[in-house]
């Protein structure tokens, strides 16, 4: 699929998660918007963060951004991070009902739509997560759909790995496009996956060898009728 880079704009809800399941758009110029990208409050280290090693998650939080830039760069994408703190930074009930103290504020998904407004309005064309496995896939998913109905949703890899989803979660009338990245296009996809070290370990536990080229080469596409 050949894509206009000037206009076009892929929507991701982490860092990481456009080149796992959206790679085959993410080609020279190509601007890659990730939605929670933002640093954690001061002090605060994620129940996720802390399960990875980390100890520290605004170092974690900078750790990653890097890995984005360098993932980004091999595959010729604009990387553009917003200033949302992920779900595990957020002031929301956690283990046994207890609230997060000193977590962020719960964002909206007016509040996305509008830091997206600006990326979004312009685009000719527009990539979005289709919301399997995490919460803050859909939150992003709803935003960018108020902006941009007709914005290209992508089944969430490693969530859909092994799966054939044949609509988004709660989303109907939407044609089903399976994209076969070439195999130099596939390697490259990998080894800009295999950028995101802080990350490859958890997921590769949860979901198998996620480097391996015949895995990934498989994207899965919703469009607008």
């Amino acid at each position: 699929m050949a894509e206009n880079a000037a206009t076009t704009v892929v929507v991701a809800a982490h860092l990481d998660d456009a080149v796992l399941s959206c790679a085959g758009a993410l080609n020279p110029g190509v601007a890659l918007v990730t939605v929670f990208a933002g640093d954690p409050p001061v002090g605060f280290l994620g129940s996720y963060d802390a399960s990875t090693g980390a100890r520290s998650s605004h170092d974690r939080m900078d750790e990653r951004r890097l890995e984005d830039r360098a993932a980004a760069e091999l595959l010729g994408a604009i990387p553009v991070h917003l200033a949302f703190p992920e779900r595990q930074y957020q002031r929301r009930s956690g283990w046994k009902g207890l609230i997060k103290r000193g977590g962020a504020p719960i964002p909206t998904r007016d509040e996305i739509a509008d830091a997206l407004r600006a990326h979004l309005e312009q685009a000719t064309r527009v990539y979005a997560p289709a919301g399997f496995g995490h919460n803050d896939h859909l939150i992003v998913r709803d935003a960018v759909l108020a902006l941009r109905p007709d914005a290209v949703l992508y089944a969430d890899l490693p969530y859909t790995l092994g799966a054939e989803p044949a609509a988004p979660p709660g989303i109907t009338g939407r044609s089903v496009e399976v994209v076969t990245l070439n195999p130099d296009r596939a390697q490259a996809k990998v080894e800009a996956f295999a950028c995101y070290g802080s990350q490859l370990d958890p997921l590769e536990a949860a979901f198998g060898d996620l480097l391996d080229p015949t895995r990934l080469g498989t994207e899965r596409l919703f469009a607008a009728s």
